[in-house]
């Protein structure tokens, strides 16, 4: 296998080394600060159209994590559909990694986080997905409606995050 990083490959059939592009890849979907221990293969293909030119694809992409990566997960926007919640400073958290068991946990109490998951990559759309049920279920609801405790969590949600007009939508 040849190595290829941002800027320079070489056009061939055979697979190579993109761990550069993967790591800007991770670093943009999930917010991996730094994905030195992540790699992916693919394979570059020439692809030649009368519509649009020559163009350079990478195809057939596995991305291959280290069993047990601990890096922090660093988080300043949780997109959700055309939705978007964005941290008013990024929240880090730091992922354990359960060996016996091949699970991966992260928790913030103060915003009521405890999500796990079998990879990295898994642990992150889980920990996604929880944070705005959170947002759903507590900071979109109204006071009379949540008891002491929930109260609570609904204003640190409130302090740490706010529902911002996605790009997208």
């Amino acid at each position: 296998m040849s190595s290829a990083s941002v800027g320079t490959a070489s056009l061939s059939r055979r697979p190579i080394h993109v761990s550069a592009v993967a790591d800007s890849v991770l670093i943009r979907r999930w917010g991996v600060p730094d994905a030195g221990s992540t790699s992916a293969t693919g394979a570059l293909v020439l692809n030649r159209s009368p519509d649009h030119g020559t163009e350079v694809l990478l195809a057939n992409v596995i991305i291959q994590e280290s069993p047990g990566e601990r890096t922090p997960l660093c988080l300043s926007e949780v997109p959700y559909g055309n939705r978007l919640l964005r941290f008013r400073e990024p929240l880090t958290l730091q992922p354990k990694f359960d060996e016996s068991e091949g699970l991966y946990t992260v928790e913030n109490e103060l915003l009521g986080i405890l999500v796990f998951a079998y990879s990295r990559a898994a642990l992150v759309d889980e920990l996604y997905e929880e944070i705005w049920v959170l947002w759903d279920e507590y900071a979109c609801e109204r006071d009379e409606n949540l008891a002491a405790s929930a109260l609570d969590l609904k204003r640190q949600l409130l302090d740490a995050l706010e529902e911002v007009e996605s790009a997208e939508g």
